[in-house]
C-alpha cells in the first residue's frame, strides 16, 4: 500500500505496518504526534522534509521501519521487541 499525498498529519493515532507487504509513506510534509509503527511488517518513509512532531516511530515482531529516504527525524525512535530502524 502506498499513501501519496502532500501532507500528512497524525495526532495521537497509530499507523501500523503488519504482513508482508511494505506500507509505503510518500509524502512532502509529515508530522507524528501518534506512533508509526512497524509491527512484524515493514514501514517506510519518504519525504523530502523531516519528519517533525514529538511521536515516536516503534519496531516490535521482527518489523523494520525504513528512515533512510527521510531528510531529518524529530521524535523518539523505539525498540519494543525485536526489530530494525534504518536510517
Amino acid at each position: 500500500m502506498r499513501a501519496k499525498s502532500v501532507a500528512l498529519r497524525l495526532a495521537l493515532g497509530t499507523i501500523e505496518a503488519t504482513g508482508k507487504s511494505p506500507l509505503i509513506i510518500d509524502l512532502d510534509h509529515i508530522r507524528n504526534d501518534g506512533t508509526l509503527e512497524a509491527d512484524g511488517g515493514t514501514l517506510e518513509i519518504i519525504t523530502a522534509n523531516a519528519v517533525q512532531g514529538t511521536g515516536k516511530v516503534q519496531v516490535t515482531n521482527g518489523g523494520t521501519v525504513d528512515l533512510s529516504q527521510a531528510k531529518q527525524f524529530l521524535g523518539d525512535l523505539v525498540y519494543a521487541g525485536r526489530g530494525t530502524i534504518e536510517g
